[in-house]
């Protein structure tokens, strides 16, 4: 056009015929195709001088794909960001074989990369604000995102967040994902002994939660751990087991961020019951995943 401007033809090529001698000439891509990066020096720069015989210059260009970025932020159940979770970042050419992605200090087209910081496995951690980005990935790929460690007091509730191909046609070069942890079930211990220390069967305890440490109520059975309050999935009746051959007694699938506290309803025989409850006490997220709790009966006293 006016401004010296031409577009490659359907083969990928351009040419400037008929140019006059005794001149410098320059030749610059001013637009990449959909997809790729346009070169940022010129491709061409030269003097033409006069020539009894034709002069003809080639000249090769290779375009690099434009990158491309993965975000991930994660949240718990409240919508609270979580720092340090683990993701791994993962790359295909057939969806069959992956392969962790490398960390390059330079973006230069170059398949299963990015600039992001990874370790070996491919994997990144999110920061304060739950954000973790792989930058300056290549497309045209499949791409594979687990989460691998989730932060301390939550779980992984689907480890694959995306698996699928990421082409150099998309509009959008920044690919968003939002992914929830829940809090990791708990449990409480309770382990039995007499005065000497030795493991008693026979009791029974009953577990009773609250949320204001005001009211009580008996926790319930359930199948699977969720994080609706006051279940459990050790099987209990009206709150109650009683503890194994070993004196153990165990209350699992737990829902934290509850008051908890046990009550012995049985005693061993000869053994004097606990009248009051002797655990009372707020199960945290960033408590231990289990509350254990020994609990000592004396023999009953006969005159």
């Amino acid at each position: 056009d006016e401004n010296g401007i031409i577009k490659t033809d359907d083969l990928g090529e351009i040419m400037f015929a008929n140019l006059t001698p005794n001149l410098y000439y320059k030749v610059t891509e001013v637009e990449a195709l959909n997809g790729y990066i346009a070169k940022s020096e010129p491709v061409y720069e030269e003097y033409i001088e006069i020539s009894p015989s034709p002069v003809n210059a080639f000249v090769g260009v290779t375009n690099v794909l434009s990158p491309h970025k993965i975000s991930i932020e994660k949240h718990n159940h409240k919508g609270e960001n979580l720092a340090d979770a683990v993701f791994s970042l993962e790359w295909s050419q057939d969806k069959v074989n992956w392969k962790p992605v490398v960390c390059v200090e330079e973006y230069l087209g170059d398949k299963g990369t990015t600039t992001t910081v990874v370790d070996d496995r491919g994997c990144g951690v999110t920061d304060n604000e739950g954000k973790l980005s792989f930058e300056n990935i290549v497309p045209d790929l499949y791409y594979r995102i687990t989460e691998v460690q989730a932060p301390y007091g939550y779980e992984i509730v689907e480890p694959i967040v995306f698996e699928g191909f990421i082409s150099k046609e998309d509009t959008a070069k920044t690919h968003e994902y939002e992914v929830e942890n829940r809090p990791a079930p708990r449990s409480i211990s309770i382990l039995k002994y007499d005065e000497d220390n030795e493991t008693i069967i026979g009791a029974k305890f009953r577990l009773e939660y609250s949320v204001d440490n005001t009211e009580w109520k008996p926790v319930e059975h359930t199948d699977v751990f969720s994080m609706e309050q006051g279940k459990t999935t050790t099987f209990v009746t009206d709150g109650e087991i009683e503890v194994d051959g070993y004196g153990i007694a165990k209350f699992e699938g737990l829902t934290p961020e509850l008051y908890y506290r046990v009550v012995e309803t049985k005693s061993p025989e000869g053994y004097t019951l606990l009248k009051e409850p002797f655990y009372i006490g707020y199960i945290d997220i960033s408590d231990a995943l289990d509350q254990t709790i020994p609990v000592y009966n004396n023999p009953d006293f006969v005159l």
